[in-house]
């Protein structure tokens, strides 16, 4: 179920390179990601978290051509969709 919206997510964001669902302890719910083996190299990245719902969050790993401003507005559009989901 939220895989699905996580594809269609991080598929509207160019440069996304994984985004996941993750609980406040930060154990991921669900991932989608362009590679099989996720390395996070924090120098070349840029990390977004938003909050989604009680206690849930979408952390977004974005490659330095990127665009925060649309991975930002993506990110607020789905905490909607999924807060619903969530509760």
């Amino acid at each position: 179920m939220f895989l699905e919206h996580l594809g269609t997510i991080s598929g509207r964001i160019e440069g996304a390179i994984a985004l996941s669902l993750v609980d406040r302890d930060g154990m991921p719910v669900e991932s989608v990601s362009a590679s099989p083996e996720f390395t996070v190299v924090a120098e070349r990245m840029t990390f977004l978290v938003s909050a989604v719902a009680n206690g849930y969050y979408l952390l977004l790993a974005l490659a330095p051509t990127g665009s925060v401003g649309r991975a930002r507005f993506e990110l607020r559009r789905a905490s909607l969709v999924l807060e619903e989901e969530l509760s």
